[in-house]
């Protein structure tokens, strides 16, 4: 869900976006679409299931670029290719391409394995919005432990050099963001990670909770493990973010979130703790996730919980988003959200800004409810100014201060990892 503040800046979207909200469950537009075009990847991440798929049934380029032509028709204004490790799609930079000659905003996620010095030009010479890379630990002992192939830290970093030189030569405006995926092995790095991250060019860094199953804990952080992030960890990443320019929001800085609530439902692997007990996810109505031959799902979570709504090599996007299996899932939405929903913390910050803007006192009567517990992005919240020791979890150098941030509901995007059991309606 992309740039809603934007387009809910419109009255007449917000009174189209309340009016599908209710039966018979059609919605306006799609504002934006995840295309994971390739189940393959050259890594063996430790806490991912992607590289043990073998799925050769891939959409063509042609396939895929109808789809897009599609998808703008419906009014999306943001693509996200993703995999498995979609680099090892030779058509990547054509399809990246045709998405920005749309006027859509074309991004890309990538481990950067594969990246040489011809492959990083044509990214830029796609038009490419964003790059959102992948590394878990400062160095090559943390990060391949994780990642599973020896040598991957050592070619990331190189890839990252790579775009930023080419990126700065030719005054692009391409961001590079940089996802770390945060387990009890990792978590303590963070700070160290920043730094790299920094100086390697990179525009932000993402801290993204592991996924696993609820009854699995293999790489989640327990309650312990978070508590210690919040007391010894985080003030010194936010530190180290103040100091090299990157966002100090909330959830960059307290992913796992600060009360004792928020600490026990992260720890069992619940990372929306309890937002979608109250609220409502929009998702079903602005966002559609397409897998590598074609199957239509709400979104990476939704994966495996539902039968596919469609499939984009036998009916077009609108058909599909249309159709009944959309609709049904959008009234099943309405009534409760499926348990599974609560492992979810992508869209936290859009949901509640989407919720704030179809409120009665800014759309009329029929707005669905929102609760003070879980402020907007924006709204104001207690800080807490206690100052934490860094004993010993972080190494390099030692003139910066601890410090702490202030707390927030949201939370960033995560890494695709487990699956669970089936919580949403199977549909045809």
């Amino acid at each position: 869900m992309h740039a809603v503040n934007e387009y809910l800046s419109d009255p007449d979207a917000r009174r189209a976006l309340q009016d599908s909200l209710n039966a018979p469950y059609t919605a306006p537009v799609i504002r934006c679409a995840k295309f994971k075009i390739t189940a393959r990847c050259n890594l063996r991440c430790t806490f991912c299931q992607y590289w043990q798929m073998r799925e050769p049934d891939e959409m063509s380029t042609s396939e895929i670029q109808r789809s897009l032509d599609q998808l703008r028709d419906m009014g999306c204004v943001k693509v996200h290719f993703s995999g498995g490790e979609a680099t090892l799609r030779k058509d990547v930079f054509a399809l990246l391409a045709h998405a920005a000659s749309l006027g859509m905003k074309a991004n890309l996620t990538t481990n950067g394995t594969l990246l040489d010095h011809d492959r990083a030009h044509q990214l830029l010479d796609a038009g490419t919005h964003s790059v959102s890379l992948s590394l878990d630990g400062p160095d090559a002992r943390t990060h391949d432990s994780l990642r599973g192939v020896p040598g991957a830290f050592e070619r990331t970093t190189k890839a990252i050099r790579l775009l930023a030189r080419i990126r700065d030569r030719r005054g692009s405006r391409l961001k590079l963001r940089l996802n770390t995926v945060l387990t009890r092995h990792n978590y303590t790095r963070l700070a160290d990670v920043t730094d790299l991250a920094a100086e390697l060019g990179m525009t932000d860094v993402i801290p993204m909770p592991v996924d696993e199953r609820l009854e699995t804990a293999e790489h989640r952080l327990s309650r312990h493990d978070i508590e210690r992030f919040n007391t010894h960890v985080a003030p010194i990443a936010a530190e180290v973010r103040r100091a090299v320019g990157f966002s100090t929001a909330p959830h960059l800085i307290w992913p796992f979130g600060r009360s004792d609530r928020d600490l026990l439902l992260a720890a069992e692997g619940r990372y929306a703790r309890g937002y979608f007990k109250e609220h409502l996810c929009h998702v079903p109505w602005l966002h559609m996730f397409i897998t590598w031959n074609g199957d239509v799902y709400l979104c990476c979570m939704a994966r495996g919980k539902t039968e596919p709504f469609g499939n984009l090599r036998r009916q077009s996007v609108a058909e599909v988003f249309q159709g009944e299996g959309y609709r049904q899932i959008r009234g099943q939405f309405r009534r409760k959200m499926p348990s599974v929903c609560h492992r979810c913390d992508m869209f936290l910050a859009e949901n509640a800004v989407i919720e704030q803007a179809l409120s009665p006192a800014n759309i009329g009567p029929g707005a669905p409810r929102r609760t003070p517990d879980n402020a907007s992005p924006g709204e104001s919240q207690p800080e807490d100014r206690t100052a934490a020791p860094r004993t010993g979890l972080r190494s390099g150098p030692e003139s910066r201060s601890a410090a702490t941030a202030s707390a927030a509901a949201e939370m960033p995007p995560r890494s695709p990892g487990g699956t669970g059991t089936s919580e949403f309606v199977v549909l045809p």
